[in-house]
Parts: C-alpha cells; structure tokens; sequence
C-alpha cells in the first residue's frame, strides 16, 4: 500500500499539484512499477507514460531526471568490486543535453544507510564525499540537484518541479539563444552578458578591450574580467 502523503509544508494548492495543464512525463520501465502507479493516481491531470528510456528515469519535454537512491549514489561514486563508478560517465552524458534541464534527484537517509552498508558490507560512508560529489556536479556542470528523504515525497517534488519548467514558471536555458551560450562560456549572469553585449558589438571588439574596462558592469571585478578576456583569447583545447 502507498502510504499517504502528508508534510509540514504549506497546504498545497490545485494550481501547485497539477499545475495549469496537462504534462507529459515519461516514466523509465527500469523503475519500480508503483512509482508508475502512484504517479499516475496522484497526479491524474498529467500523461504518465511507461516507456525506456535511453538516459535519465523521468523525462518530459524540457526536463530530464536521474533519480539515485544514497546506495546506488555511493555505488556510482566509488564503484564496486573493482570496477570504477559509473557517475562520472553519466554526468558526462547528462550534461550534453542543453535542450533540457537536468535535475539528480538523490533519496533516501545518509544515516540510515550507513547502518546499512556498515551492518550488511562492512563499509563506512563518508557523507563529505557524497556531500562534495554533488556540490562539484551541481557548480560544474550546472546540473540541479534536489535531496529529499522520503522516496514518496521526492516523486512529488520532481512532478511539481517538471511542471513549472514546463509552464515556463522557471528559465529555461536554451542552446539557441546566444546570451545563454555566452553566459555560460564567460562564467557571467545572463543579465551581465546583456551589459557587455550592450558595449561591445562583437566578442572579438570585447576580447580586444582591457580587463578594467569590463568593470564598469556591476558584479565584474578583477578577477571575473580578467577570466573573461583570457576565455575569448583562448585556443582550443
């Protein structure tokens, strides 16, 4: 029996819980069967669809979402029997698809699963290292992550979050617009890329200017402007 629900959150209202349409969400066949199952009751406005997928466990038009369990986390990290962890792989892959935005959906208790694995395996998590693991994803790869304990509750959450990307609530990053691409590239705000797009006509015009002239843009310093000329001046590599 799925068990009901309940948090000590604000009341949901019906626009948070099923939002303003209709989503479509694909539901990976390698997840367990209930998820389908509760996604579908829970969420009767939404297109639940049971079908593999080829990355990720949940994925609708603008979002895709890797759900790990702490022990299939602390797995993909360290690897077993000594075959090395597959995260840094699928990180890899995740982090090609600009189309979408990527949500790691982590469940589960750090504490209770190191009872688990001490008790049944003999091994001791350090939970600075899943802790920095994802800090690390998160910042360089610009992968969201989102932890929630109850496996239940963290199906809810991911729903709600597909929603408001789909609804547009949240911004979309998008490979076709070029102050995205470019934010991304100079490691600057979006709204900080517009200021210097604004001055300099061209990236060549702004790669020949002097790192100070760039600190006229509130949030750009030294060091920000420097990182930006020596990207636009840098070679493959």
């Amino acid at each position: 029996m799925i068990p009901l629900i309940t948090t000590n959150e604000q009341p949901w209202t019906l626009d948070d819980l099923y939002g303003g349409g209709s989503t479509d969400i694909i539901v990976d066949t390698r997840e367990p069967p209930e998820y389908y199952d509760f996604l579908k009751g829970f969420y009767p406005n939404h297109n639940f669809i049971w079908r593999k997928l080829d990355e990720g466990d949940f994925q609708s038009e603008r979002v895709l979402v890797e759900r790990k369990q702490i022990g299939d986390l602390y797995g993909s990290i360290f690897g077993s029997r000594g075959k090395p962890g597959r995260l840094p792989s699928q990180v890899e892959r995740l982090s090609l698809h600009d189309e979408r935005v990527v949500l790691i959906l982590v469940v589960g208790n750090i504490q209770e699963q190191q009872k688990v694995m001490e008790r049944e395996l003999g091994l001791q998590i350090n939970p600075d290292i899943i802790y920095g693991t994802l800090a690390s994803i998160a910042c360089r790869e610009r992968i969201h992550v989102m932890w929630i304990e109850d496996e239940w509750q963290a199906l809810i959450h991911m729903v709600k979050f597909m929603t408001k990307v789909e609804e547009g609530k949240l911004m979309v990053p998008s490979k076709r617009e070029p102050i995205t691409l470019w934010s991304r590239l100079l490691g600057v705000t979006p709204k900080q890329m517009e200021a210097l797009m604004m001055k300099y006509p061209s990236p060549m015009s702004m790669s020949k200017a002097n790192p100070k002239d760039l600190q006229y843009v509130p949030g750009i310093g030294k060091q920000k402007s420097q990182t930006i000329i020596d990207r636009l001046n840098a070679e493959w590599g």
